[in-house]
C-alpha cells in the first residue's frame, strides 16, 4: 500500500516565489521538457520537474529544505526549450533567494538580501566597521608607543562604536539632490544597526573578551 501525502498548498509562499522572480511558474504543465535538457539531471530524480512540481502546489516544507534546488548552476537550457516559457531556472532562482531568507539568523538581514534596493546598506554596515577599525588601529598603534594595551581593546572599541545623532545630522544637512535621500538612508540603517545590534552586544562582547 502506498503512503498518503496530504497536499497542503501554501499560496503565501507561491506569492513570494512569484515576486522574487519566478512569475512563469504557473505556465508549466508537467511536460518534463526541463528534465530531459538539464545536464546534471539524475536518471532517478526528474530535476528539475519535481521542484516545479512542488512549487506550482506551494508545498514550501519539500523545496526549501530541500538541497536539490542549489544543484542548479543557471545555465538557461531549461528556459531556453520550455515550450511554454515557465523559466525553471528563474523559479529555482527565487527558490533559493526564498530560502536564504527563510534560513537567515536575522529574518530581515535575510530578506534585505534579496532586495537589490537595500544592498547599499548592506555593504554599508561592514564598510562603516572596516573603517571604524582601522581608525581604531590606527590611533592605538600611535599611544601604544607611550603605554601598552591589551590585543583585545581593537575588537570592543571597534564594535562599541556607536554612532547617532552626529551621523543624522550631517546627512541631513547634506544639499538636496538624488544622492541625498540615498545617503539618509544609509545613514539611518546604519545608525539602527549600531544601536540595536551593537548596542545591545556590546556587553557580551566585552564579557567574551575579558572572561578569558
Amino acid at each position: 500500500m502506498t503512503d498518503t501525502y496530504t497536499v497542503e498548498p501554501d499560496v503565501g509562499f507561491i506569492n513570494e516565489v512569484s515576486r522574487l522572480g519566478g512569475g512563469d511558474l504557473k505556465k508549466c504543465f508537467q511536460c518534463a521538457t526541463c528534465s530531459v535538457v538539464c545536464p546534471i539531471s539524475p536518471d532517478t530524480k526528474p530535476f528539475p520537474r519535481k521542484e516545479m512540481i512542488a512549487a506550482s502546489w506551494g508545498l514550501k516544507d519539500r523545496l526549501v529544505g530541500n538541497g536539490d534546488v542549489w544543484l542548479c548552476h543557471n545555465c538557461g537550457d531549461c528556459t531556453t526549450y520550455c515550450p511554454r516559457g515557465a523559466k525553471p531556472g528563474d523559479v529555482l532562482a527565487a527558490v533559493r533567494s526564498y530560502a536564504i531568507s527563510e534560513y537567515a539568523p536575522l529574518k530581515t538581514l535575510g530578506k534585505w538580501v534579496n532586495e537589490p534596493a537595500k544592498l547599499p546598506l548592506l555593504l554599508a554596515i561592514p564598510v562603516v566597521l572596516l573603517a571604524r577599525f582601522i581608525s581604531v588601529g590606527l590611533l592605538l598603534t600611535v599611544l601604544s608607543r607611550f603605554r601598552e594595551f591589551s590585543p583585545r581593546l581593537f575588537s570592543i572599541m571597534t564594535w562599541g562604536g556607536l554612532r547617532g545623532g552626529i551621523s543624522i545630522a550631517l546627512a541631513l544637512s547634506l544639499p538636496r539632490g538624488p544622492e541625498r535621500d540615498i545617503i539618509i538612508a544609509i545613514t539611518y540603517g546604519v545608525v539602527v544597526f549600531s544601536i540595536l545590534v551593537q548596542g545591545l552586544t556590546v556587553e557580551k562582547v566585552v564579557q567574551r573578551f575579558f572572561s578569558r
